[in-house]
Formats: structure tokens, C-alpha cells, sequence
């Protein structure tokens, strides 16, 4: 291998960078047969190549970044600060680190590919994963790296991040320059072109004589350069990767018609035939970037990015006056005390101030072994505690898109088969092929019948049909439908939850919890009489619990609470913790090794230091509007109840469930295998639960829903979180995602016909390329409004106002 660089002082170089595609105007750095406008481009591609990651250029030409620019070696020295590294932490242990970082340079296939292989450049790097739409990069990484060296490795490739602590509105105001400055640059030179071409609106070519109309055509000519070069960029760069990876996309067309406008309009200058078509060039352009532009503020507007600052509906509870009151984590502030009991999600990051924690943070980082942590130590938002309640303090405030980007990442997703987007996909890779041909048999049509009509008649082909509305389709009617949903008080982890809704047949409930109310029940003790001190065990005890029994059983207990140590909490059987030296445990039957003597009620089994004292009876309490909702439900669904109770209340429940579709006494295990052999035997089932003992059930199920009272569990592996209060508008919302996606057929359709009747004109040679580039954006558009208004008509007579 040699390397030289070869002076420039004497003559200009003309050589474009093989890293970043810059002229090499002042020298030129020659590196294995290519040219490198600096020595950074060249220790990139240097560092890519060594790595195995040479592929980055094989995405897109000249994909990179400059690096000209020179950087200080104490640029991110800051960022050794442990104080400013944990403001921007997202997450920090023992073993690693997380951080999101903001990148605007982000803009290519090829970006997104690099920055998702940071682990075979630096193996310190656990993961990483970009966020296009938000230009961000998430970035998880060992003790063996800084965060530092993290910023100088993403800075060194040419993607240096912009960090900020004071949020992302800025942010995303730099992401939409680039955009807005292509928009323009069209619209500027192209009123100016327009303005040189009024004589020939009028149709009086010898207004200013054809000395100057000459003149004006190559002032024109020079004007639509930056329109073509610049503005036009983005479509030839696509259409230029898409045809180099033996695929299609829209940008193929477009390309070919902005190419066949700009050839044909300078041969006409330059052969004096002709004025040209320059003004249509421009105006196209324009138009096409419009429309693009309405597009993205409209996925904006949506919240498609899920960052969930209004559907996310979950609270936390704050000490203020003395007691403990629900806030929804949004309004929580920094120095707010927040009550996190066992199995609760911790918010926001924060400091405990209990003595000791248990924090489980499989959430974050899917490794399920509790990490201790004592007072006054660090805790990170997704964070679980296991064990006793404890009390935090908020250091942070909350960042509702983290917690979502916890929810929706891969160890909670679900490999759904989404049919509908996997069909847009392929309609809009052959639509573009079809256009493609069409455009050549017109040509060759017209060629025999007007040759100079040729040019038109494909231009306008080529711009007219655009598959973009029926990939408006999907995300908008099912981001409408989601917005609908959330203000009803169902709340979904994703757009494609919406498609699985709509072909549920099987629904299975659990019971205590979900069929039942979870607080506000009948309890009464049996056993003899319970001193006031061992009622404040009691008391005690439950306050730790997020069970609906013990919920209950805490309720009707009128006592103080004391210190408990070694809270444990055994799922689907029972809570014990040492209380005053004593061993207080509480729980079925079964973990306190009792006989069952009826099955009238749930029962609560108490036992203090070994002695069995009695068990607390609770009466179910039937959620309102259950009768009828399960009545609706089996008349068009299968339905099964899956409880980890007894069977207390089976001969009541018998009047809606099949008596071989009730099972009771279910283990968390039992209920997942049940759930599996739904699947398997072909049916779409959802799975209704608590979120407590329901965990392995609700993430098999095609669809698993957490139903929550006035206290807000969050669940990671739910697909969506049903307000308790909406639990009886159940089959409503199934009604409503069937007819979400029978607006989608029919935006399908408006789609189809669009593209039908504008090809018909634009192969009759009677729309102009610049008309067709007016109604490219219009079918757009069309699809949004249509989608908007019927989806909202629909929400509101399905789900009320």
C-alpha cells in the first residue's frame, strides 16, 4: 500500500473525496487507488476497512461525513466530569453504561448501518441502535470504555453528536434545516426563472427580441443548476443506491423525469430551438420537496416516534402532607418522594433514601439478577425493585420516551407477521417498475404519433404515479386510531398492535384483578380476634404488595405501618417478611400449607411465627358492566378464564364461560402453556391480566393487555395498558381496529384511483410535468385528510366522545 499526497498550490485539484464526496480543492490524499480529501477520510476508511465494515461504501457513494474540519484533542474533555457524564447517562452500573445521543449528520442508509456496527470497531460497544426519524443513536456500552472515548469514537467517523442538557426541541429544529434550505434554494431560483420566462407565458417571443431570449435561456440554464445539483440531491442519491442494490424505489422515477426535463430544456438553449422547460424543472422540484416536508411535520404532529408525553398512562406515588397521593409521572418533579413497591417500575432516575433496595433492571439491560444498593445511591429510570417498598427521590425529570424505548425494545417485541405492511411494501417495489415500463411504452407511443410530445408525455408519467400515499396508508390510519384509542384509556405499545386488534377471536381473562374490581371489596376476617399490634403486622406487610388481595386486605385495616425486613413475594402464592423478629407470612392455602374448607370467597391465610391465626375472606366485587360485555363478547369470540384462584365463584361465572372453558387454580407456568396451545392450534388470542401473575401469559399471547385500577402497573411484557375504568368498552375497541383497517382498504382504493386516472391523462399527453408534480403531493395529502376525518368520524361514534 502507498499513500502520497500531491500538491495543489500550482493547480486545483479535480478529484472528489471516495469517503465524504467532497472536492479535494486544496490537496488530495491518494489511499489504495482512492482519493481522500484530507487524512481524516482516509484513517476512516482506513479504520472501516481493517474492521471488516467496508460494505458502508457499498451502500452509498461517498457516504461519509467530512472530517476537514480540524478538532481539538481536548474537545470532549468535559465529559470526564463524573457530575456532567451522569446527567447524560441514561442508565449506569457495575457493568455498563447507556446513553442517547444526538447526531443531525444522520441521513443515509449508510449512516445507519455504521453507527448500528460500532461493536466491530470498538468492542467495548454492547450495542447500538439509531432512531432515523429522531436522528439519535442509542448506545450501550462496558466499564472498559468512558462515555468520553464513546463521543470521540462516534466524532472520529465522522457523526459527531450534539450534546445538550437541555432537551430535544432544538434538536429537532436542526434536523429539518437541511430540508428546509433545499426547499429554498428551489423556490428562490426557481421564482427567478419563472420571472425571465414571462414573455413566454404571454406567448410574445418577441417582446425583448431573440438576442435576449438566447440570453435569458442560458441565465436560466446557470439558475437551474443549484436546483438540480442541490435541491434535487436527495432524490438522485436514493434512486442512485436503489438501482446500484438491483431494487426500486420512488426516488427512480422522479430522478428520470427531473434528468429527462433538464436534458431536453438544454439542448433546446443551447441548440436555439427552444426556450426549454427550466421553470417546470424548478417548480417540480419545489413541489416534490413540499410535499416531502408536509409529510415529515406531519409525522411530527402524530407522535409516531412514540414518545408517548399523553398516552402513557402511568402514575406514581408522591408523599405530599404526610400521605401518599397517585401523579402521573409526568407532573413528577425533581425532589418529589415517590413510594416504588415490589415489582413497581422506578420513573424516573433518582436517589433512595430508604435504607436498602433490591433493583432488578432486566428491563434495561435483560439481565435479571437484582442489584443491591444502599442509601443515598443512584437509581436509574426502568429500573424493578424486588422486595420491600421503598422511597426514592426524583433527581431527574421524567423522560416518558425513554421508558418507551425500554418498552419497545427487541426483548419485549413480538415477531407479529404483519401482513398489511409486508404488502404495502411489495406493491409499492413492483408499482415502481410498472410506472417505469409505462413510461417507456408511452414514449415509444408518442414517438411514432408527435415526437415532441415524447418528453411531456414520460415526465408526466414518471412524476404523476407515486406510490407515497399508499405508504401514508398504514402509519396514519393506525397512528390516528392510536391517538383514538389513548384517549379512551387503551393504550398500545405500537401502530401494529392496531392490525393484530382487529383479528382477535380468542379472548382469555384471568379473574381476581381483572374480572374483579381490584379494590373496594368486601373483607372479613375468620379465625378469633387480632390484637391491634398484629393487625399493624398486618398492615405492615400488604403495604408492600401490589396484589389486588392484598390491596384489599390492606384497605380494611385501620392501623400504623412498621419497618419490615426480608420482604419476599412469591408469585401466585403469597408475601412474607420478618416484622418486629417475627415471621409473618400471608397467602393461599397452598403456601401456607392449609386445607381449603370452602370455596365462597378468596381467601387470605394468615400465619405469625409458625402459628396459624385465621384468614381473611374477600368477596369478589364484579367490575361494572361485566354481564354484558362478556354476552357480546361469545357471540362473535371464543372465551376462557384462566384464575390462579379457587373456584369460589365458578357456578356465578358458569352463566357466561363454557364450564370446560374455566380453569382454575392456574400456575404463572400452567397459564402460559394454555395460552401456547391457543396459538397453536391457530387461533389470535388475547390475553387479559392484571400484569402481576399474568407476566409469561400476556407476552405469549398474540396480544397480552394489562388492566389497571387507580394505581398504574407498568408491564413490559404487555402489548397495551387498559384503563380499568374502560374495561367494559372492551368490544368497542375490537369493533374500532376492524373498521381502522377497512379505512385502510378504502384509502387503498383512493390511492389506486388516483394513480389510475392521472396516468390516463398523463398518457394522453394532456397534464404537464409541472401539474403532475402539483398533484403528486395532492394524493398525499388526500389520503391524510380522508384518513383524519374518517378515523376520528369512527372513534367517536364506536367510543363515544
Amino acid at each position: 500500500m502507498q499513500l502520497f499526497i500531491a500538491s495543489s498550490q500550482s493547480k486545483k485539484v479535480e478529484s472528489v473525496c471516495y469517503h465524504c464526496g467532497e472536492d479535494c480543492d486544496t490537496e488530495v490524499v491518494k489511499f489504495e487507488s482512492h482519493n481522500f480529501c484530507c487524512n481524516g477520510c482516509k484513517t476512516v476508511y482506513e479504520l472501516l476497512d481493517q474492521n471488516g465494515l467496508s460494505d458502508y461504501y457499498a451502500l452509498e457513494e461517498q457516504p461519509g461525513n467530512s472530517l476537514k474540519t480540524p478538532r481539538h484533542v481536548d474537545q470532549f474533555e468535559y465529559l470526564d466530569n463524573e457530575e456532567i457524564a451522569n446527567q447524560l447517562l441514561d442508565f449506569k452500573d457495575e457493568k455498563r453504561s447507556k446513553v442517547t445521543l444526538f447526531v443531525a449528520s444522520i441521513r443515509c442508509s449508510s449512516c445507519i448501518w455504521l453507527l448500528e456496527n460500532l461493536h466491530r470497531l470498538q468492542p467495548a460497544v454492547v450495542f447500538s441502535r439509531v432512531n432515523f426519524v429522531k436522528k439519535e443513536v442509542y448506545i450501550t456500552f462496558s466499564k472498559m470504555i468512558t462515555l468520553r472515548e464513546i463521543v470521540e469514537l462516534v466524532t472520529s467517523l465522522g457523526y459527531e453528536p450534539k450534546i445538550t442538557l437541555k432537551g430535544i426541541e432544538q434538536k429537532e429544529k436542526e434536523a429539518d434545516k437541511p430540508l428546509l434550505y433545499k426547499i429554498g434554494v428551489a423556490g428562490f431560483f426557481g421564482g427567478n426563472i419563472m420571472m425571465l420566462s414571462f414573455p413566454e407565458y404571454f406567448g410574445d417571443k418577441t417582446f425583448f427580441g431573440s438576442e435576449f431570449q438566447h440570453f435569458f435561456g442560458y441565465v436560466s440554464l446557470m439558475l437551474s443548476i443549484p436546483v438540480l445539483l442541490y435541491s434535487s440531491s436527495d432524490y438522485f442519491k436514493s434512486a442512485f443506491v436503489a438501482i446500484r442494490n438491483r431494487t426500486t424505489n420512488i426516488d427512480v422515477p422522479v430522478s428520470l423525469g427531473i434528468l429527462a426535463i433538464f436534458a431536453r430544456s438544454t439542448y433546446e438553449i443551447v441548440t436555439q430551438t427552444g426556450s426549454g422547460y427550466m421553470d417546470s424543472l424548478a417548480g417540480l422540484v419545489f413541489f416534490l420537496l413540499v410535499g416531502k416536508w408536509f409529510q415529515s411535520k406531519t409525522y411530527q404532529a402524530l407522535s409516531y416516534d412514540r414518545d408517548y408525553k399523553s398516552y402513557f398512562p402511568v402514575a406514581a406515588s408522591v408523599l405530599k402532607g404526610g400521605s401518599h397521593q397517585q401523579v402521573p409521572i409526568e407532573e413528577l418533579e425533581k425532589g418529589d418522594i415517590v413510594r416504588i413497591k415490589n415489582s413497581e417500575v422506578i420513573p424516573a432516575d433518582s436517589v433512595l433514601i430508604s435504607t436498602s433496595a433490591n433493583i432488578d433492571y432486566s428491563f434495561v439491560t435483560g439481565e435479571s439478577v437484582p442489584v443491591g444498593k444502599r442509601e443515598n445511591d443512584s437509581l436509574y429510570a426502568g429500573g424493578k425493585q424486588v422486595g420491600a417498598s421503598i422511597d426514592i427521590r426524583i433527581e431527574k425529570k421524567v423522560s416518558q420516551s425513554y421508558l418507551t424505548q425500554l418498552w419497545n425494545q427487541q426483548a419485549f417485541r413480538k415477531n407479529n407477521d404483519q401482513q398489511l405492511y409486508s404488502v404495502i411494501d411489495t406493491v409499492s417495489q413492483y408499482f415502481t417498475v410498472g410506472i417505469i415500463l409505462v413510461a417507456v411504452i408511452t414514449g415509444a407511443v408518442w414517438y411514432f404519433i408527435d415526437a415532441s410530445q415524447v418528453l411531456n408525455t414520460v415526465t408526466a408519467v414518471l412524476i404523476i404515479a407515486c406510490p407515497c400515499a399508499l405508504a401514508l396508508t398504514l402509519p396514519f390510519a393506525f397512528g390516528n386510531a392510536l391517538r383514538s384509542f389513548s384517549k379512551k384509556g387503551l393504550y398500545l405499545k405500537g401502530p401494529e398492535i392496531v392490525e393484530e386488534l382487529s383479528k382477535v377471536n380468542t379472548v382469555v381473562f384471568d379473574k381476581t384483578g381483572t374480572l374483579t374490581k381490584g379494590n373496594a371489596q368486601d373483607v372479613s376476617y375468620h379465625g378469633g380476634s387480632l390484637s391491634g399490634g398484629e393487625l399493624r403486622l398486618v398492615k405492615s406487610l400488604t403495604t408492600h404488595s401490589g396484589h389486588p388481595l392484598s390491596k384489599a386486605v390492606f384497605d380494611s385495616i385501620v392501623s400504623d405501618e412498621i419497618e419490615v425486613t426480608n420482604f419476599r413475594e412469591y408469585e401466585a402464592k403469597g408475601i412474607e417478611a420478618v416484622i418486629n423478629g417475627k415471621l409473618v407470612k400471608m397467602g393461599s392455602a397452598n403456601f401456607l400449607r392449609r386445607q381449603l374448607n370452602s370455596n365462597d370467597a378468596s381467601h387470605v391465610h394468615l400465619q405469625i411465627d409458625g402459628g396459624y391465626r385465621g384468614c381473611f375472606v374477600v368477596k369478589s366485587s364484579y367490575r361494572e358492566g361485566l354481564k354484558e360485555l362478556l354476552n357480546e363478547l361469545k357471540t362473535n369470540q371464543k372465551i376462557y378464564l384462566l384464575s390462579g384462584d379457587n373456584e369460589t365463584d365458578k357456578d356465578v361465572l358458569a352463566q357466561w364461560f363454557d364450564l370446560k372453558n374455566m380453569h382454575f387454580n392456574q400456575t404463572p407456568r400452567q397459564k402460559l402453556d394454555f395460552i401456547e396451545q391457543l396459538k397453536a392450534s391457530g387461533e389470535c388470542v388475547m390475553m387479559i391480566g392484571d400484569g402481576l401473575n399474568d407476566a409469561g401469559a400476556l407476552k405469549a399471547a398474540t396480544i397480552g393487555v394489562a388492566i389497571t385500577d387507580d394505581i398504574y402497573n407498568f408491564t413490559p411484557s404487555s402489548d397495551a395498558i387498559l384503563s380499568a375504568k374502560q374495561f367494559k368498552s372492551l368490544l368497542q375497541f375490537l369493533i374500532f381496529s376492524k373498521q381502522t383497517l377497512a379505512v385502510v382498504r378504502v384509502s387503498f382504493i383512493i390511492s389506486l384511483t388516483y394513480n389510475i386516472v392521472g396516468l390516463s391523462f398523463a398518457v394522453q399527453g394532456v397534464l404537464s410535468p409541472l401539474v403532475a408534480a402539483i398533484l403528486m403531493p395532492l394524493s398525499s395529502i388526500t389520503v391524510v385528510i380522508f384518513i383524519t376525518v374518517v378515523i376520528n368520524y369512527l372513534s367517536i361514534k364506536a367510543l363515544g366522545k
